[in-house]
């Protein structure tokens, strides 16, 4: 990849499903018969969001599910193949166990 990437980082905004499969399919999380709408619940679903994006492209997310209280499950730490091995993952666990 030419230059340095320029990313940003989210808690709390949901990626649209589309997005979030894409990154899946490019991790080789899903294949090409996992849907939307699937997605859609679990994002919706989970108690926190956390995604980067670089050079607006979502790069990565990892989802957090959780009672609210005193348990938190991370979930799903997903990174584009591409932007692995940039810090992507360490700030993503950080930003969820903060919500957790």
């Amino acid at each position: 990849m030419a230059g340095k990437a320029v990313c940003d980082f989210t808690v709390g905004v949901l990626p649209a499903p589309e997005e979030a499969v894409a990154l899946y399919r490019a991790a080789q999380w899903w294949g090409n018969d996992d849907d939307f709408a699937t997605m859609q619940k679990m994002l919706e679903n989970s108690f926190a969001v956390a995604c980067a994006r670089c050079d607006g492209k979502l790069a990565g997310m990892m989802r957090a599910i959780s009672d609210g209280v005193s348990d938190a499950y991370m979930l799903d730490l997903v990174v584009a193949p591409e932007y692995r091995r940039r810090g992507a993952f360490s700030f993503l666990y950080r930003k969820v166990r903060e919500m957790a």
